[in-house]
């Protein structure tokens, strides 16, 4: 057995007699009418802290320092894991200064503190309640795979790295995962599950967590499709790890989607006719996949929407015709099934929502009509509340705003509550939200006047706005799409248009932002794709005539098998 070297003691233990023996002294055994009952004692049992392993066993031992008793009856008051083992004092009459004994056995079935109490008497004036006290203490043992991750503990104990193993005296430890050097937590596994940064540790028996992180390599790129293809691609990964591209081909004159499963080829085959333009994508219940685009060049023109159906083929239908009706879209599918599209009218420099029901039907609403506002709108989902975030042109002389908003997915009409981000000529174009595991947003914008990669997180307490400025090395931040990480790293792919280059800038949870080129081919242009797969961070874009994409590894140890 395991010697305990408890993380945190409440009590200490003070040892516990042995096993006295189980004569009964000074009994009074005439059999006739019992004398007046006098006083009971006996002294508290303290058994200090015991492994849920290992149970212990202890003694009490009732003495009577009054008069005579009659007939003693021992009953238990304790709580699973408590047993009463033998006792000479059931049935006994105790004389004065008589004693008698009695052995329990305790084994705690969760760590913390435990108690049991036997009571004595005869039903008269000579009773006595024997408290026994513990402190069940249970391991937990990290199986920590990937070098750069890190686990602690709450209260100390873990720091693994260094220690991996402890024993707790408190029904519940919370773990807590961070990384050493960049990279992402992939997966918990035992009494935890998930990819989140923390996990609440029941103490009923020794716990085995195993966590796994990957640490980063070095971005590499391949083709997709090399004929005139690739035009604003849009990128989502299914919970299989499958990545699917939806990108317009003008050749052809329609969308094709491409497809690469974990550990496979990129495959590419039919989307749905175009023409069209601008496609944005996501992923909901089921894996089941959602696109909205410009549909351009008929009289259908306008904002229309595509779902794949489960034989595989896209099904499609308009949400809002019009010229100009969704230049620009972005949509979330909630839990429930229901799609949520923000979009722009840039005929008439307004800003729309739709909602589409998981049986069907379209709702849509005008969400701002005043200047020209809604350019580059982005979308994200957290609970029951919509953010947007999206482009303002405040007047004509382009003093500008970026500018989020929320509303509540039950509300009806919605009803937007907004909150600015920030100001400036030419300030908040290509934007990309996103909601982390506290409740944050966070946003990528550029500031076009100075060529500048921008980004904002709200304060935690949702009031204001703390912004950054990743990269101004030279004219960069378009087309900027934006992650975030379970541990809250984030990560943003974009252009520099001073060299035509794809460029990448991540920031782990309280470190530097870093830069680093992803493809230096002077070609790339348009917009980009970018989703956060189980194999690392994937991003696909259009370099000349080509789709191509890039991958960020993140490897773990099991890779290597």
């Amino acid at each position: 057995m395991r010697a305990i070297a408890v993380a945190t003691a409440l009590l200490v233990a003070t040892g516990c007699q042995g096993i006295l023996g189980f004569e009964a002294t000074h009994v009074d055994g005439d059999g006739g009418m019992p004398p007046p009952p006098g006083p009971l004692s006996c002294a508290q049992l303290d058994l200090g802290v015991i492994d849920l392993t290992a149970p212990r066993v202890g003694n009490f031992e009732v003495v009577n320092s009054g008069d005579p008793t009659g007939p003693l009856a021992v009953t238990l008051d304790a709580g699973p894991g408590v047993e009463l083992l033998r006792d000479t004092c059931n049935g006994q009459r105790l004389a004065r200064g008589g004693t008698c004994k009695i052995e329990v056995q305790v084994a705690p079935v969760l760590a913390g503190p435990s108690s049991a109490t036997v009571r004595v008497g005869d039903g008269g004036r000579a009773s006595v309640s024997c408290t026994a006290i513990a402190l069940g203490a249970a391991y937990i043992t990290i199986n920590n795979h990937g070098v750069p991750g890190r686990v602690l503990s709450s209260p100390a104990g873990i720091s693994c790295g260094n220690t991996c193993e402890a024993a707790f005296t408190v029904p519940t430890v919370a773990l807590s995962a961070s990384m050493d050097n960049p990279g992402l937590l992939v997966r918990w596994d035992g009494p935890c599950s998930g990819d989140g940064p923390s996990c609440d540790v029941y103490m009923d028996r020794n716990q085995s967590p195993e966590i796994t992180f990957c640490g980063f390599g070095a971005w590499s790129s391949t083709t997709i499709v090399d004929v005139d293809a690739g035009r604003d691609p849009a990128l989502a990964v299914t919970s299989d790890g499958t990545l699917h591209v939806l990108h317009y081909n003008s050749d052809l004159g329609d969308f094709r989607e491409s497809r690469r499963p974990v550990g496979g080829a990129w495959t590419t085959g039919p989307g749905f006719s175009g023409p069209g333009r601008n496609v944005a994508l996501a992923v909901g219940p089921g894996d089941s996949l959602h696109a909205t685009y410009l549909r351009t060049g008929g009289s259908q023109d306008g904002l229309w929407y595509q779902h794949r159906t489960a034989t595989g083929t896209w099904q499609g239908e308009p949400i809002e015709l019009g010229a100009g009706m969704g230049e620009q879209s972005d949509l979330v599918v909630d839990p429930q099934g229901r799609v949520h599209v923000v979009y722009y009218d840039s005929s008439r420099g307004d800003m729309h929502y739709a909602q589409r029901a998981a049986g069907g039907g379209w709702r849509t609403q005008l969400i701002d009509s005043s200047n020209d506002v809604g350019r580059y709108p982005s979308i994200t989902l957290d609970d029951n509340t919509l953010y947007i975030a999206f482009y303002i042109e405040r007047d004509a002389d382009h003093l500008d705003e970026i500018s989020a908003a929320s509303a509540d997915i039950g509300s009806d009409p919605m009803i937007w509550a907004y909150a600015p981000i920030d100001t400036g000529t030419s300030v908040g174009a290509y934007t990309d939200i996103a909601v982390d595991r506290d409740g944050r947003l966070r946003v990528a914008y550029q500031d076009q006047r100075n060529g500048d990669l921008r980004y904002a997180i709200n304060t935690p307490n949702g009031n204001g706005w703390i912004k950054e400025t990743p990269d101004q090395s030279g004219d960069v931040g378009a087309s900027s799409r934006l992650v975030v990480d379970s541990l809250g790293g984030v990560h943003i792919v974009y252009l520099d248009a001073t060299s035509a280059d794809l460029k990448y800038a991540y920031r782990a949870p309280g470190g530097a932002w870093t830069i680093t080129p992803i493809e230096q081919s002077g070609t790339i242009t348009g917009g980009l794709g970018l989703a956060l797969g189980p194999k690392g961070i994937d991003v696909v874009f259009r370099n000349g005539n080509a789709l191509r994409a890039a991958r960020l590894p993140c490897t773990t140890p099991f890779d290597a098998r």
